[in-house]
């Protein structure tokens, strides 16, 4: 019986992100994506800042001219490790 490897693009961001912490995928990204999907899915953090209660909150950005990882950049990483 052979083993199920699954690679997502969550693997492909973090091998290119040069923060490696710095963004958030939703769900969905374990198939093959168009642009559109990528770029709905993938936020960028471009920032911390505190609450009112001193907490610590991630600012978001779904503007891909803000992307550290473009989906093109991603696709290909992503077609490489699924081999």
């Amino acid at each position: 019986m052979s083993e199920l490897i699954t690679i997502s693009y969550i693997e492909a961001i973090y091998a290119l992100h040069p923060n490696k912490n710095r963004f958030v995928m939703s769900a969905g990204h374990l198939e093959d994506l168009t642009e559109a999907q990528y770029n709905e899915r993938y936020k960028e953090i471009t920032s911390i800042v505190k609450d009112n209660l001193g907490e610590n909150m991630s600012v978001l950005s779904s503007n891909p001219s803000d992307f550290k990882v473009s989906y093109a950049a991603a696709k290909a990483k992503f077609d490489e490790l699924k081999g």
